[in-house]
């Protein structure tokens, strides 16, 4: 008869339980930061795009910082979770085709509620005086 680790030493099979708790407790966790930063993107992309009456939409600066930070959450959370469910399990179970959905989704969100950022146009430069050409040495030529 063969023992196996957790029947020789029982440490390693709390080991392998705490582990196993840790694993699912930071694939939920990174699902639902994931998940929240979801929302978080559509009300942004609101605040700045739900206009009426003809009023052009402005994109402040602190809506790209929220993007981005939305966008991180987002990036973190499905980076979390995915590897806490590789973690878990080699071979990838149920789990992933619902962390993989939580990936498509969020890849869509953030294509579909980007948040540009608008540039300043650079200022034409000073329009020169135009002077007519003077030849001769009168002083009454502006520009001499």
């Amino acid at each position: 008869m063969t023992r196996t680790a957790s029947q020789t030493h029982p440490a390693a099979d709390v080991h392998t339980q705490q582990s196993h708790w840790l694993s699912i407790t930071l694939e939920v966790l990174g699902s639902l930061l994931a998940l929240s930063a979801i929302p978080v993107l559509f009300l942004n992309w609101l605040d700045v795009y739900l206009v009426f009456f003809g009023v052009t939409p402005t994109v402040e600066p602190w809506n790209v910082t929220v993007y981005r930070f939305a966008l991180g959450a987002l990036a973190g959370g499905t980076v979390l979770a995915l590897g806490a469910c590789y973690w878990r399990r080699f071979p990838l179970g149920r789990s992933a085709y619902w962390h993989g959905l939580v990936l498509v989704l969020g890849i869509a969100a953030a294509m579909v509620f980007h948040m540009g950022v608008d540039h300043p146009t650079p200022e034409p430069p000073p329009a020169q005086e135009s002077h007519p050409v003077c030849f001769g040495d009168t002083g009454d030529c502006p520009g001499g």
